[in-house]
């Protein structure tokens, strides 16, 4: 990706994207509950890889809202198998990045983590997208994994906005993604608003 080639040119230290993922998580309720987890959604920024597992008792609701055929969910499988089996494969430094982080990504997981072991040696960060704006110059982006170093307090107090105000700012809307599941769609509608505010930070710098 020649946007991400050329972040990684200005930097001392290069940024480690293929250790920052958009996710998204999806439950039968609007909860913390970890009890509620029914699916998990990460995009990898680096590589732009998309994975997702869906599992357990999907409410008829949830299936509705993300439009989430039945074939592409495994009913044999509860919250902690399902999580456990998803967080096998990723990194062991990670960075999620995600909107609402302190309010819904954050807890949930780190409730996961206390009653599954679900992190298990993973180093886990989280970034809140809707914290920020713009990124602060490319050369103060370094490899550790504290993307805040990246991405400044916006201008406003506290959160810029829902995933689809964040898109309005960078004209990306998740419909734009041709995933039929909506969790996938947001998915990528999120590392595609990260994506844009990097490259106009970069244009910035480059016209300095």
């Amino acid at each position: 990706m020649l946007l991400l080639s050329e972040l990684e040119r200005k930097c001392e230290t290069p940024p480690v994207w293929e250790e920052v993922f958009s996710t998204i998580i999806v439950a039968n309720s609007i909860s913390t509950d970890p009890q509620e987890i029914r699916g998990i959604v990460t995009l990898c920024i680096g590589t732009n890889e998309l994975r997702s597992s869906y599992f357990g008792d999907i409410c008829q609701d949830v299936r509705e809202y993300e439009n989430l055929p039945e074939f592409k969910v495994n009913p044999n499988i509860g919250v902690r198998q399902g999580l456990q089996q998803f967080f096998d494969k990723l990194p062991e430094n990670m960075t999620l990045l995600g909107t609402n982080v302190s309010g819904w990504l954050k807890p949930m997981l780190n409730a996961a983590n206390e009653e599954f072991g679900l992190f298990k040696g993973h180093s886990v960060d989280f970034i809140d997208l809707g914290c920020f704006a713009t990124p602060q110059k490319v050369t103060q982006i370094h490899q550790e994994r504290d993307m805040r170093r990246a991405l400044p307090q916006n201008r406003y107090n506290g959160r810029a906005g829902s995933l689809s105000r964040l898109g309005e700012l960078v004209s990306v809307d998740s419909r734009q993604f041709k995933d039929a599941i909506h969790a996938e769609r947001r998915a990528r509608a999120l590392a595609e608003i990260l994506r844009r505010n990097l490259e106009r930070e970069l244009e910035d710098e480059l016209q300095r």
